[in-house]
């Protein structure tokens, strides 16, 4: 049942106009980062993979910045082709968010869940994607153009 959710979603999302017209692959890159957020069991993960892909989608350039140090998009797309090819979580960064989250749940939050405001899943999708989009107009320039800026 699992599986044929994930062809469901992977075939609708191949379906769309913007991934139709692209090449083979970057259509491929696209596509199965966002088939490692549909396999992902951690929230958290989902945002970072979420952020990645912003990042690669955002950037109009790739390669090396004017200090020959590799840009935020090339950054990005690296630990997708990584995680793409290898489907591991960094341990540490995920032991260290289980960490914090261990700490967070022995402590008293029934005054805070009455008094924040009920956000949803999207808001923070789009938050994530505007604060991308903004650093992306100020970062640093790569040495060539980015393959997969849309």
């Amino acid at each position: 049942m699992i599986r044929n959710d994930f062809n469901h979603i992977m075939h609708l999302l191949s379906s769309w106009p913007e991934i139709t017209i692209s090449t083979f692959r970057i259509k491929k890159i696209y596509l199965r980062s966002i088939g490692l957020i549909i396999a992902s069991t951690d929230y958290t993960d989902i945002k970072l993979l979420l952020t990645h892909i912003f990042v690669v989608c955002l950037y109009e350039t790739d390669g090396l910045n004017s200090y020959k140090q590799p840009p935020k998009c090339e950054i990005s797309k690296t630990y997708l082709k990584r995680r793409i090819a290898t489907h591991i979580v960094e341990l540490n960064d995920f032991f260290n968010s289980r960490e914090s989250e261990d700490d967070e749940l022995n402590e008293d939050y029934t005054d805070v869940v009455e008094e924040s405001p009920n956000t949803s899943i999207f808001l923070e999708f789009k938050s994530i994607f505007e604060n991308v989009k903004n650093e992306a107009n100020y970062d640093d320039e790569g040495d060539h153009d980015n393959m997969q800026f849309n």
